[in-house]
């Protein structure tokens, strides 16, 4: 039996599970979600045991899909946006779920309960498959097709950003400024951060148990905006998507990044280039002058950690390259 410290973390834990999952899935402040998602993140914070439990209940399917499932710790709750449940979610945390949110059942009786229901599990199932698509790993792909998707999707947003947010000779103001092609921009946008959440899940999801991907852990440490920044910073340095072709400056990243949030977004950015540049993670040049065409390259540590990863983590990249 769990002690209760032990079993606050584990439930916290799986809350920022779900929380992490939801917003790789895209579902923002007016989205809710069902307890599919909590069940997902209650079985990623059991690991190994997780499997016996479903293998015991009649779900070994779903046991195998798990590692698409993003990993979480409870410090992060902090960091990650709150999920706001459905109807069906809202009803099990004040009802049946509640001696578990109060400490009063452990994880597995959590699981087993909400197990027995039909429907979460079907909604289970199917969260699960398209997370992961395809239950048998994919040939190993090679390193040019992976940084062709990665490339792929942030140069999306930096033309997005470029094209809307700058004059051109056609057009002495730019379009944000004059309105013009706002639907077409609103559209194209929604694609990009479509394919930009599958960029999310496989750059930062880990595989099963405590082991975590590359991005996961600066995300842990700096926040998700300095790990999407040294991200950026790298994909560029090795595959150049600007117009510049050569290295990355901040205003270009923030387009790069969140187009549609760009004026938003763009002072996130400069606080994670000086937290990323404390850590030895990029270099800035002019050295130590933070304005938008500060120009950014990645540090050794960087492209060492990077170059290591996606050798290594062909898993994660499978959808993605397929898609």
């Amino acid at each position: 039996m769990h002690h209760k410290g032990a079993h606050e973390v584990e439930k916290n834990r799986a809350i920022a599970i779900a929380r992490k999952l939801a917003m790789a899935r895209g579902s923002g402040q007016n989205d809710q979600i069902g307890p599919e998602y909590l069940v997902a993140g209650l079985l990623k914070a059991m690991g190994t045991e997780a499997d016996t439990l479903l293998s015991d209940l009649g779900f070994p399917v779903i046991a195998s899909g798990l590692k698409y499932v993003p990993d979480a710790e409870p410090e992060e709750l902090d960091r990650l946006p709150a999920a706001a449940p459905n109807q069906a979610l809202a009803n099990l945390l004040t009802g049946s779920l509640k001696p578990f949110i109060q400490g009063a059942a452990n994880t597995g009786s959590a699981l087993r309960l909400l197990l027995k229901d039909p429907a979460i599990v079907t909604a289970l199932k199917g969260l699960v498959m398209q997370l992961q698509h395809r239950a048998v790993p994919a040939t190993p792909s090679p390193i040019t097709d992976i940084l062709r998707a990665l490339t792929r999707n942030l140069q999306t947003g930096y033309l997005l950003g470029k094209t809307y947010y700058m004059p051109n000779v056609k057009m002495p103001l730019p379009d944000y400024v004059s309105g013009k092609n706002d639907s077409v921009f609103a559209e194209a946008v929604r694609c990009f951060y479509e394919e930009r959440r599958k960029v999310q899940m496989a750059m930062y999801s880990g595989k099963r148990g405590r082991q975590i991907s590359l991005f996961e852990r600066y995300m842990r440490g700096f926040g998700p905006v300095a790990a999407d920044v040294a991200f950026t910073v790298m994909v560029n340095a090795l595959t150049p998507f600007t117009e510049s072709g050569g290295p990355i400056n901040v205003r270009d990243i923030a387009w790069a990044i969140d187009p549609l949030r760009y004026h938003v977004i763009v002072r996130d950015v400069f606080e994670a280039v000086k937290l990323l540049k404390q850590h030895d993670l990029v270099r800035v040049l002019p050295e130590d002058q933070y304005h938008l065409f500060s120009i950014l390259l990645p540090s050794e540590q960087l492209m060492d950690e990077f170059t290591g990863y996606i050798n290594t983590r062909y898993d994660a990249f499978e959808d993605l390259i397929k898609s």
